[in-house]
């Protein structure tokens, strides 16, 4: 059977670069995973397909594609199940404007849907505001937020996940959870 449920990523440094594993469990054999491994190297002058570094969160879309929040290259990669590269999406940039990212912390994956497939949400963490993209294209959607410390604003997001109706967000510096409409993208309530 396909491998499915993604379990977690470990980083580990060496004397020369880095690797990253990733731990997929088997969706007939829970208790043997399998480890995915992925060479990353130090930042060149610019990234290089395939090659990570700092991966900071992974998530899988419905097709079992994984999406990789390559935080130092600014870049999120996407690899086939297999852990063979594919493709790239958003490129290094400081403008929470553009589609584009500025250290991507998090990443996940929704299956709302519209007419491009899945959500992906990448939280833009050093431009305070949470891109939204399409699935199938990897074509931006739209930003929630922006960098602050008010009502619809964030400050070093990080993690994010989804229900059916809301996202909820890891505002990390303003040391919130912050619960967002995903229908008017406006936030509805924060934690504390």
């Amino acid at each position: 059977m396909s491998k499915v449920i993604l379990l977690t990523s470990i980083t580990l440094s060496i004397l020369l670069g880095f690797v990253s594993s990733y731990f997929i469990f088997n969706s007939e054999d829970s208790t043997i995973p399998t480890t995915l491994t992925v060479p990353t190297f130090e930042n060149l002058a610019a990234p290089v397909n395939g090659l990570l570094y700092f991966p900071f969160d992974v998530a899988v879309n419905s097709t079992g594609y994984i999406y990789v929040a390559d935080t130092g290259n600014s870049i999120i990669q996407v690899f086939t199940s297999s852990g063979d590269f594919y493709s790239t999406f958003a490129v290094a940039d400081k403008n929470i404007a553009t589609k584009d990212l500025n250290r991507p912390y998090g990443i996940h994956i929704n299956g709302t849907g519209d007419e491009t497939g899945d959500h992906i949400f990448v939280s833009d963490t050093f431009t305070g505001g949470i891109k939204i993209y399409g699935n199938a294209t990897n074509a931006y959607i739209s930003t929630f937020g922006t960098a602050g410390q008010g009502t619809d604003e964030f400050y070093l997001p990080t993690g994010l996940t989804t229900n059916s109706t809301h996202l909820f967000v890891a505002d990390t510096n303003n040391h919130r959870i912050v619960i967002i409409d995903l229908a008017t993208g406006l936030t509805v309530d924060t934690i504390p």
